[in-house]
């Protein structure tokens, strides 16, 4: 819900016209105090979480993937990060800016960690629309099913392919690299409206929430070599500010999710 102020124009008696402008004015402030109430309560969270009150870092190993080459090479995939805005109805509505902006900013996070760690990689070339939906679409279902069997600790050593042939060497000739790094961000944020919901009593609305993951995938067969859905990661990345860059948390964010990374 966006409430929109009628301009005030001149003196008018507090008790007449200004009336409606008031309680505008009024139900605004009140929004707007509602919306920093909450983007505290995020940031607290978020600090709880980064301090280890959470649960225990979800991070995957393959046991059966192939032995790595002498002088293995890296390129990063473009992030496949969707934001949406979160209506108080509870529908999804994808925002292009927002997105675009998480990916460009999840991006750079992504090469300046790396650089930082001393990894040599390049920039994988985005292939066409479909061949991107395609290749995105395979890697997070089959990622989706990663993360759930590793969290119930049931995935041992089971080989699981992301890539088919073909999109492997599209990436592989492209770059000339034996790995791509994979990072998928999902955020909802909450609209003015849903805030105000959550605040009802007796309600029990989810306002923001967001996944955030990261995999190595084996170009030579398009096996999933490590991936890491650390909660730790989607908190910190949670508390991004969807409508501005903010290198030094998506850094953090990013610091997170690369724990253990295998090169």
């Amino acid at each position: 819900m966006q409430l929109q102020t009628v301009p005030y124009w001149g003196a008018f008696n507090m008790t007449g016209v200004a009336a409606p402008q008031r309680k505008a004015n009024d139900m605004n402030n009140c929004l707007s105090a509602a919306q920093s109430h909450l983007r505290r309560l995020v940031a607290a969270c978020a600090i709880l979480v980064m301090a280890g009150c959470a649960a225990p870092n979800v991070v995957y190993h393959s046991g059966t993937a192939l032995p790595p080459p002498l002088h293995p090479k890296l390129t990063v995939l473009r992030p496949d990060a969707v934001v949406s805005l979160h209506t108080a109805g509870g529908l999804l509505e994808p925002r292009s800016d927002w997105s675009e902006n998480a990916t460009q900013s999840l991006a750079e996070a992504v090469r300046s960690h790396l650089f930082d760690a001393g990894i040599d990689f390049t920039d994988a070339p985005a292939g066409t629309d479909d061949d991107e939906y395609a290749m995105w679409q395979s890697i997070n279902l089959v990622l989706d099913a990663v993360e759930l069997l590793t969290v119930k600790g049931a995935i041992g050593d089971a080989r699981t392919y992301v890539m088919d042939k073909a999109q492997r060497e599209r990436v592989a000739e492209a770059t000339g690299a034996d790995y791509a790094l994979a990072t998928i961000y999902r955020s909802n944020r909450g609209s003015g409206g849903r805030i105000l919901v959550a605040m009802l009593p007796g309600t029990a609305v989810q306002v923001n929430s967001a996944r955030f993951r990261c995999a190595l995938i084996d170009l030579r067969d398009g096996h999933v070599k490590w991936a890491n859905f650390d909660s730790a990661g989607v908190a910190a990345a949670l508390h991004v500010d969807p409508d501005k860059t903010r290198q030094k948390v998506w850094r953090r964010a990013v610091d997170v999710l690369m724990r253990g990374f295998p090169l």
